[in-house]
């Protein structure tokens, strides 16, 4: 339980009192319970959906879904997403540990520049978007979404916990890094394959995807998107920090609705030939 309290704590605004001191390998097998916490604000996302589309027009609820995301979690990863931004727009001096270090630098100014200011809008904007095409498609197959928007990205990062490398010393980015072992990520995976087999076993022959094509095709192409980016940070900053899996996090999200959307036109363009 309080391994689920860490995660809680970790990636929401519930405020969660965690008595005594935390260790390192206590914020390690957190993680294994990430995946949980996305599924909590799946269901807060299914219950806002719910609640609001008996009062607002789908546009208006698209928008307060999108709020919902943001609000849970306290903004920390829009946050993290900007300061990514603001840090890889930093151009190159031809001394690649020099830039290294002044992208870490520019990572941790509080203040948001013009580049992370654009990707924030931009990335938000594609979600309204992406959200409210969503809502045009099959019953099952949009509140799926809704339900394993947030387990998708919740489960990336435990990806990139277990393949990365610390950028800085210090952080909690490192602490997590150094813990995530192979146990910790295999959990994170039984969490998501649980809730989501459920539910297609159910209820997924009413939907537009293939579920039991689309889910393994989306973990397996979520896992080398994910060590992608892991590479791509170690290159542009010398590995990962708390701001790249706040960056990852909302990337992931966003990737899966376009994936989701992208797939159900193609399914339907099929089964219509």
């Amino acid at each position: 339980m309080r391994s689920f309290l860490l995660a809680l704590q970790f990636l929401t605004i519930v405020p969660v009192r965690i008595s005594g001191t935390v260790n390192e390998y206590e914020l390690g097998k957190s993680s294994s319970w990430f995946v949980v916490v996305g599924a909590l604000q799946g269901i807060l996302l299914l219950a806002v959906d719910y609640t609001m589309g008996n009062v607002f027009h789908p546009d208006i609820v698209a928008a307060l879904l999108v709020l919902a995301l943001i609000v849970s979690n306290g903004a920390f990863h829009l946050d993290g997403l900007a300061d990514t931004a603001d840090a890889l727009a930093v151009k190159s001096a031809g001394n690649a540990e020099a830039d290294r270090a002044r992208r870490l630098t520019v990572m941790k100014d509080p203040a948001t520049g013009p580049i992370g200011v654009t990707v924030l809008v931009m990335v938000l904007l594609l979600k309204y978007l992406s959200i409210r095409s969503c809502a045009n498609l099959l019953p099952f197959t949009y509140y799926s979404t809704l339900f394993v928007l947030p387990m998708i990205s919740k489960w990336c990062m435990v990806v990139a916990m277990y393949n990365g490398t610390a950028a800085r010393r210090d952080g909690l980015g490192r602490s997590f890094i150094e813990s995530v072992r192979m146990p910790q990520l295999a959990a994170a995976t039984v969490m998501f394959l649980a809730p989501v087999s459920l539910l297609v076993f159910k209820w997924g022959r009413f939907g537009d995807l293939d579920p039991l094509l689309f889910y393994p095709a989306l973990l397996a192409g979520g896992y080398m998107m994910t060590l992608a980016w892991v590479s791509f940070c170690k290159n542009r900053v010398g590995g990962l920090t708390g701001d790249t899996f706040g960056a990852l996090s909302e990337g992931s999200e966003l990737v899966f609705l376009m994936v989701v959307l992208a797939w159900s036109r193609l399914s339907i363009s099929f089964a219509t030939a």
